[in-house]
C-alpha cells in the first residue's frame, strides 16, 4: 500500500509516493529515533543531514519534517537548507580562482566549497546552538541569489541542515560538527546522482552541453569530495534500487 506526502521544496509544492514498507522500516524509525534523542535535549536538537550532490537530501529533510507535521512524533522538525549561504552572485563574480591552471570567477564553480560564506555558517549554527534568535538564510531559485534572514528558526523542537559539506572533514568545515547533537550521511550510487543532476539542469534551462559541463566542473568534483572526506557521521543511510534508502549503521541500530 502506498502513502501520498505533500512535500515543500524550496518553496514549491511536490507529492512523494512511498510505500508502507519504506515508510515504516526507514522514515519513520529515523524520525522516532531524533524525536527520542530531543526528549533527552532542551531546547534545539541540531541534527547534519550530508551526502554526495543528487542523494536526494532535501527530500528527506522535506519528509520528515512534514512527518512531524503529521503528527508521527511528538516534536516539531524544521528543515534548513546550506544552500542560503552562498555568496551573492556579486561577490562570485568579483573574486577568482585558478582551476587546472585556468583562471575563472568563482561563478562559475558555484556549488563548490570556496562559492560558500563559512564564516557565517559557522556564527549561525554557533547561536542556534546556544539557543539564541536565529534568522537564517533562504536560496531564491528564481533570483539564482541567497535571500538573507528570511527563515526565523523554532526554538524548540530538531533542526535538520542539510547540505553537501556539513559534515565535511576539511580544515574550516570539520569544526562545524561542534554545533551539531546529530549527524546523518546519504550515499548514493554515481549513476543514479548524475542522470538526476543533469536533468535537474535541463529543467533550469541550461542545454545538454552546459549541463554536463557544470557536472563534470562542480558536481562531480563535489561528489569525490563528500564521499571521500566525511566525519561525524552517527547513521548512515544508502540509496539503492529505485532510490530506496536504507539504514545501514548508526546509533538507532545500536539502542534497539
Amino acid at each position: 500500500m502506498a502513502t501520498v506526502v505533500e512535500l515543500n521544496l524550496d518553496g514549491r509544492v511536490s507529492l512523494l509516493t512511498l510505500d508502507a514498507a519504506e515508510l515504516e522500516t526507514v522514515h519513520l524509525p529515523i524520525v522516532r529515533e531524533l524525536d527520542r534523542q530531543w526528549k533527552k535535549s532542551a531546547g534545539r536538537l541540531i541534527v547534519f543531514l550530508s551526502g554526495p550532490p543528487g542523494a536526494g537530501k532535501t527530500t528527506l529533510a522535506a519528509l520528515w519534517e512534514q512527518l512531524s507535521r503529521l503528527g508521527k512524533i511528538d516534536a516539531s522538525v524544521q528543515a534548513l537548507p546550506m544552500d542560503g549561504f552562498h555568496y551573492p552572485n556579486r561577490v562570485l563574480d568579483s573574486q577568482e580562482i585558478t582551476i587546472d591552471g585556468v583562471r575563472m570567477p568563482l561563478r562559475r564553480i558555484k556549488g563548490r566549497p570556496e562559492s560558500f560564506d563559512l564564516p557565517s555558517i559557522r556564527r549561525s549554527l554557533h547561536s542556534m546552538k546556544t539557543g539564541a534568535e536565529v534568522f537564517w538564510p533562504r536560496y531564491d531559485r528564481n533570483l539564482h541569489d541567497p535571500v538573507s534572514e528570511a527563515i526565523p528558526v523554532i526554538a524548540n523542537g530538531i533542526i535538520i541542515v542539510e547540505g553537501l559539506y556539513m559534515l565535511l572533514d576539511l580544515p574550516g568545515w570539520k569544526e562545524l560538527r561542534a554545533e551539531a547533537d546529530w549527524g546523518i550521511f546519504v550515499e548514493c550510487p554515481a549513476e543514479v546522482s548524475r542522470s538526476d543532476l543533469l536533468g535537474r539542469k535541463r529543467t533550469q534551462g541550461r542545454s545538454a552541453e552546459e549541463a554536463a559541463a557544470h557536472y563534470n566542473l562542480v558536481d562531480h568534483y563535489t561528489r569525490q569530495l563528500t564521499m571521500r572526506h566525511r566525519h561525524g557521521i552517527d547513521m548512515l543511510l544508502r540509496i539503492g534500487a529505485g532510490r530506496r534508502p536504507e539504514i545501514v549503521q548508526g546509533k538507532y541500530e545500536q539502542d534497539h
